[in-house]
């Protein structure tokens, strides 16, 4: 009963038209980039170094938002 199974799929592979194979292999195409895309590793997943402090972190993130940040507090009265 197997064989004659495995022999059927066999059969039905080999008297596939052009199409059927470029149907088969963009479905198959498809398959593996959606695996690819959904198992890969996140950077949301991967630890950063330590800041030393808050401070220390923002201006190496970016000098010039922390400035101006601080400067609207300022103004806002929030300092």
């Amino acid at each position: 009963m197997p064989h004659d199974f495995v022999e059927r799929i066999l059969r039905s592979l080999l008297d596939m038209d052009y199409t059927q194979w470029a149907a088969l292999g963009g479905a198959a195409a498809t398959t593996y980039a959606a695996y690819r895309r959904y198992t890969r590793i996140s950077l949301d997943d991967v630890p950063g170094p330590e800041n030393p402090s808050f401070l220390h972190g923002t201006l190496r993130s970016n000098p010039r938002r922390f400035v101006f940040n601080s400067i609207r507090a300022r103004e806002r009265g929030m300092l």
